[in-house]
């Protein structure tokens, strides 16, 4: 199974509000499995490469209040419907 952890960082405007045209999308981190993990900034070359990548072989993403990094992916391009979700800020609420 491959699990796929991801974080996204964003200016903070409104809170980094995905739905506020003044935020941008800074950086994307990403780790699959025990591989080392991965940092891409906004002004590199194929800054979304790698989650668009990496996204569509894994069987669950990761992340600590997801819901927004979901937005942010949508907001940068990326779409999908078929991955598992598990949202560790969810998992210690319960």
């Amino acid at each position: 199974m491959r699990v796929l952890t991801a974080d996204t960082e964003t200016s903070i405007y409104n809170t980094g509000n995905p739905f506020d045209s003044r935020n941008k999308c800074v950086s994307i981190h990403i780790k699959v499995n025990d591989e080392k993990s991965f940092c891409t900034f906004y002004d590199d070359p194929g800054f979304i490469t790698p989650l668009r990548t990496e996204l569509p072989k894994c069987d669950v993403l990761v992340g600590h209040n997801i819901k927004f990094d979901l937005h942010w992916f949508r907001n940068v391009g990326i779409r999908f419907w078929f991955l598992n979700v598990w949202d560790t800020m969810v998992a210690e609420f319960i």
